[in-house]
């Protein structure tokens, strides 16, 4: 290793414990091949010659800098979502940045930084942020001449599965709350902690859509395949299988016909249903509508799609149970079951081996108002 960078770390070790903690956690690689630094989530590849241009304060910032895109997702797609990969680069910088310097670090000049954005997300951030430059200089609104990031993949350059991203997602989360340990034990907790903290720990906001089709995406049935090496192992000379996701298998659509779902809501979500159907290609779909009780279960498949002419049944009171009595009693294990409702109900039944998705069309209610599985609220 560089033995400039070998002595940034080194510093970082001995005066910052929890920054150092997430540095620590990725490999190091040397590349001519970029102009500054890169990242993404598993190795950090540095110029040489862009690292002895600066001083061992000026690249310990920009390691603090590096990790801290790790640590908040931010080199994740599902964070990311549909947004635009530059201007989302500047949001991230405009964040991250930030909370480098309120840390009592130093960054090399040219970086992003502007305190307006300070206890912002990155997302928020975007928002607040033009598209194009608005005036002659331009260069304000230009990535940081330091510090970049990249998506993780496979050695093959194929995109990650769901699962294989979530999984980075959690290894990074258990980083955080290890370096917080260390850094608490070794009196080197950063002056804005609490400030750093509730950033790593804000949940990106996402479109409804977004989650609802990464939530059903990463339900998918995997498989073993070799022709995809598991990156998780390869830097231990481990080569194993890696998971691939074909198809779903079956899943279970059920609507609360209580009154509490509008035929707008219904039409509104179903029409996404079907988009993320045709995407993920279950092998059936057993849909239903309950109040109190199951009304006019239908199989419907690939070839019967979209879900788009089905009248609401029922419309007595709202009981949770049924579709996963149904389901038990049937003995199917589906991929997963989503279920259409404003939450107003009850649901006693012990959590289920599958997952669950509740499409909660009110305002009123949250995650904390199911037993199990995850809430996506519908915005009409």
């Amino acid at each position: 290793m560089l033995p400039e960078m070998l002595k940034a770390k080194t510093q970082l070790l001995f005066k910052q414990g929890f920054f150092a903690t997430l540095v620590y956690k990725l490999k190091f690689e040397e590349c001519y091949s970029i102009p500054t630094m890169d990242v993404d989530t598993i190795t950090l590849r540095y110029n040489p010659d862009f690292v002895k241009a600066l001083t061992i304060p000026e690249t310990i910032g920009v390691l603090v800098h590096e990790a801290l895109h790790c640590a908040l997702g931010h080199c994740l797609p599902d964070r990311r979502a549909n947004r635009n990969v530059k201007k989302w680069g500047r949001a991230i910088d405009y964040a991250v940045n930030l909370l480098v310097l309120n840390a009592k670090l130093e960054l090399p000049e040219g970086g992003l930084v502007d305190y307006k954005f300070a206890n912002m997300t990155a997302e928020r951030i975007y928002d607040l942020l033009p598209d194009e430059p608005t005036d002659n200089n331009a260069s304000q609104l230009d990535l940081s001449n330091f510090g970049d990031i990249r998506e993780p993949t496979h050695e093959d350059g194929t995109p990650l599965s769901s699962g294989e991203i979530k999984q980075i997602e959690g290894e990074w989360k258990m980083a955080v709350k290890q370096a917080t340990e260390i850094a608490k034990q070794a009196g080197t907790l950063p002056l804005n902690f609490e400030e750093i903290i509730d950033e790593l720990n804000k949940e990106p906001q996402v479109d409804w859509r977004e989650e609802f089709r990464y939530c059903m995406t990463s339900s998918n049935k995997a498989d073993y395949s070799w022709a995809r090496s598991n990156r998780r192992f390869v830097g231990q000379g481990i080569y194993l299988p890696s998971l691939y996701a074909p198809s779903m298998g079956p899943i279970i659509w059920a609507v609360d016909s209580s009154g509490s779902v509008s035929q707008n809501e219904f039409e509104v979500f179903g029409s996404e249903f079907n988009a993320v159907a045709e995407e993920t290609q279950p092998e059936v779909i057993h849909f239903m509508w309950c109040d109190t009780k199951l009304h006019g279960i239908e199989e419907i498949t690939m070839d019967q799609m979209p879900v788009d002419k089905i009248k609401p049944l029922g419309r007595g009171g709202t009981h949770f149970n049924r579709p996963f009595e149904w389901v038990e009693e049937q003995g199917i294990r589906p991929d997963c079951l989503v279920y259409l409702t404003d939450l107003y109900g009850e649901c006693t039944i012990d959590p289920p081996d599958y997952p669950v998705l509740w499409i909660n069309t009110s305002k009123e209610k949250t995650q904390k108002d199911v037993p199990f599985g995850t809430v996506i609220t519908v915005e009409v």
